[in-house]
């Protein structure tokens, strides 16, 4: 069946999700820009300049919390300045295994290896592989019921036994 839009229900899918996707690539860049801007204001103290008091007033008054600030910042700081990645080799690992990697930048403890894991891997298998607590209940893993969409964290797919 055809929408007003002249497009089946798949066809909708597939668009929305191409959609999405590159939504994604977009977000991650704007992260990593942001990350940048950020490190810059906070190593140069151009929050003290514009009369803030903290560099953690001035992000919380930009609207985005100190507690992401510093893991942008941290990002940028570890992959671009300390390891020399590129802009698009932190885009293959993306943010969000980025920040499961930052601790262990910070120690040092990264070896090249889990660089190259993290663009296989889940954000879940990545905290295994590093060593990182990961419960049933993390926010990564769940599933979505088919009937009503809801998100059913800490709970597997399992099949039934014939028996």
């Amino acid at each position: 069946m055809k929408s007003d839009q002249g497009m089946t229900r798949v066809e909708q899918a597939q668009d929305n999700f191409i959609q999405i996707q590159a939504l994604v690539i977009i977000t991650e860049k704007s992260f990593i820009t942001l990350g940048k801007l950020l490190y810059e204001c906070k190593e140069h103290g151009y929050w003290s300049d514009i009369g803030r008091e903290s560099f953690q007033e001035l992000t919380e008054e930009a609207g985005i919390s100190y507690s992401l600030a510093t893991r942008l910042t941290g990002i940028y700081e570890q992959f671009i300045l300390l390891l020399g990645k590129t802009e698009q080799e932190l885009l293959d690992i993306g943010v969000s295994k980025a920040i499961v990697l930052l601790p262990a930048l910070r120690s040092g403890a990264v070896k090249e290896e889990f660089m190259e894991q993290a663009r296989e891997l889940t954000v879940r298998d990545l905290k295994i592989e590093l060593g990182q607590k990961v419960t049933e209940t993390d926010a990564q893993h769940f599933i979505v019921c088919k009937r009503c969409g809801e998100k059913l964290y800490g709970a597997r797919w399992t099949r039934k036994e014939k028996g």
